[in-house]
C-alpha cells in the first residue's frame, strides 16, 4: 500500500485488464495522490492473447466485476453502479464513450454529482466523422469535468468537442516499458536458443498486428515486394505475429507475389514471448490506414527498434522523428511505403543503433510514471471544474445510449 491509500477516492474502470491496464493501473495506485482502485467489468478479455495473467495484475487494488461479455446491459449498470456505490470515489476515470459500461459510469457521475474524466485516445482522423455522432459525442463530453488523452492529435479531438484545454491531460497511451526493455535485452543474450525456441528467422521486420483490413497488410506486402526487388537482396525477412480473419487472404496474397520464403506468419504468441520477438527484430513496422494510437510502437520503441509507422497512427506525430528513430509514410502511397522500406533497409549499422537508442530515448518519457502524472493532472483538473446538475435531455441521452 501507499501513502496516498487514505487519501480521497478515484475508480479507474477498464472493460477488461490487458497488461497495458495493468501496467497503467500500477502507476496510478502506487504514485497518485488519490486511493486508487480499478473495476475492472468483464471477467474474460475480447482478445485471448491480451488477457493479463495474474503476476501482470499484482500491485495494485481492483475489483472484478466478473460478467460475462454477453451481459444484458441492465445487469452490467445494476453491477457497476452498486460497485460505485459502495466505493464513494470522488472522481471517476470511464474508459471513452464508445461502449456501455463507460458510458453508464458517466451516468453514475452524472446522477450522483461526482467527478468524471473521460480517457480517450481517438483523434479527428481514425474514424469518418458524421455529424449526428459528433453532437452526441459533444453532450457526452459536457457532463465531464476533464479528459486523459493519449498526447497532441488526441488532445485536440479532445477539444474539438468541447473540453477546456486546461482540463486535458497527456499521457494515457502507455505501456510497461521495463517488461520489453527487459525482454529484448535477455533475447538479445541468447539470441540463437532464443530464435529455435520461438521459430524465428535469422533477421526479420516485425509487423505485429491483428490481421484485419484496417492494418493494411496487402498493400505493404506489395511495397515489401517492391522494396525487396529494388535491393536485389539482402533484405530481411518479413514476420507477420498476430491472429484474425485475414489470415487465409494474406497467405493467398504471399504466394501470389512470390513472397512465401520471405514472409512468416506466427499467430498469437503470449505476452511473456514478445519481448524477445521485438528483441531479435531489425525493425517494426505498423501501417495501419487508421489507428487511434499503436501501442506496438511503444512496445519496439522499448525494445530500441526504429520504427516503420504510417502517419495515421495516433503515435506516430508524438513518438516517430521522421529519419530520427525511423519513418513516416502515408498508408495509402504504395510508393511511399516503399520508399520508406527502402530507406530503412539501406540504413547502416551505426545508423540502424543510433536509431534504436533514439527510440528508447524517446519512448523513457512515455512509461507507466507518465500515465500517473497524467491521471493525477487530470484527476485534479476535474476536482476543481464545475459540476453542473445534466439536464434531462442529457439524462435521456446517456440512458438511451447505453442499451445499444
Amino acid at each position: 500500500m501507499h501513502a496516498a491509500v487514505e487519501g480521497p477516492k478515484a475508480a479507474l474502470i477498464w472493460l477488461d485488464i490487458a497488461p497495458y491496464h495493468a501496467a497503467r493501473s500500477r502507476a496510478a495506485f502506487s504514485k497518485s495522490r488519490f486511493a486508487v482502485e480499478t473495476i475492472e467489468i468483464f471477467g474474460v478479455s475480447g482478445f485471448a492473447e491480451f488477457r493479463a495473467g495474474e503476476s501482470v495484475r499484482a500491485g495494485f487494488q481492483q475489483r472484478s466485476l466478473n460478467l460475462p461479455r454477453d451481459a444484458k446491459s441492465g445487469e452490467i449498470r445494476a453491477e457497476l453502479w452498486r460497485t460505485l456505490d459502495a466505493m464513494c470515489p470522488v472522481v471517476v476515470f470511464a474508459p471513452g464513450w464508445a461502449l456501455s459500461p463507460a458510458l453508464m459510469a458517466i451516468e453514475w457521475c452524472a446522477a450522483n454529482e461526482v467527478r468524471c474524466v473521460i480517457m480517450s485516445e481517438s483523434n479527428r482522423h481514425d474514424e469518418p466523422r458524421f455529424t449526428m455522432k459528433e453532437l452526441i459525442k459533444r453532450q457526452i463530453v459536457s457532463v465531464s469535468q476533464a479528459a486523459l488523452v493519449g498526447a497532441t492529435d488526441a488532445a485536440d479531438y479532445m477539444s474539438d468537442l468541447g473540453m477546456p484545454h486546461d482540463r486535458i491531460s497527456w499521457g494515457y497511451d502507455i505501456i510497461d516499458n521495463d517488461h520489453f526493455a527487459r525482454g529484448a535485452c535477455a533475447a538479445q543474450r541468447n539470441a540463437d536458443s532464443v530464435r529455435i525456441k520461438l521459430g524465428l528467422p535469422q533477421s526479420y521486420l516485425l509487423f505485429c498486428a491483428r490481421l484485419i483490413e484496417k492494418k493494411n497488410h496487402l498493400l505493404f506486402l506489395h511495397a515489401y515486394a517492391d522494396a525487396r526487388r529494388s535491393q536485389r537482396g539482402g533484405t530481411p525477412s518479413l514476420l507477420l505475429v498476430g491472429p484474425g480473419p485475414l489470415e487465409s487472404t494474406i497467405r493467398e496474397r504471399v504466394n501470389e507475389l512470390g513472397l512465401s520464403e520471405h514472409v512468416i506468419l506466427k499467430g498469437a504468441f503470449g505476452y511473456e514471448d514478445l519481448p524477445a520477438i521485438y528483441g531479435l527484430a531489425e525493425g517494426a513496422v505498423l501501417p495501419s490506414v487508421t489507428e487511434q494510437w499503436g501501442l506496438v510502437v511503444n512496445e519496439a520503441m522499448a525494445a530500441g527498434l526504429p520504427v516503420l509507422v504510417s502517419e495515421r497512427c495516433g503515435s506516430a506525430s508524438t513518438l516517430v522523428e521522421d529519419g530520427g528513430n525511423g519513418f513516416k509514410f502515408d498508408p495509402f502511397d504504395r510508393a511511399a511505403i516503399t520508399d520508406a522500406l527502402v530507406r530503412f533497409f539501406r540504413l547502416s549499422c551505426a545508423e540502424h543503433e543510433a536509431m534504436g537508442a533514439r527510440s528508447k530515448e524517446i519512448i523513457a518519457n512515455w512509461g507507466p510514471a507518465r500515465f500517473a502524472q497524467g491521471f493525477d493532472a487530470a484527476a485534479m483538473a476535474a476536482m476543481v471544474a464545475p459540476v453542473r446538475k445534466p439536464s434531462i435531455g442529457n439524462r435521456l441521452l446517456l440512458r438511451a445510449l447505453t442499451f445499444r
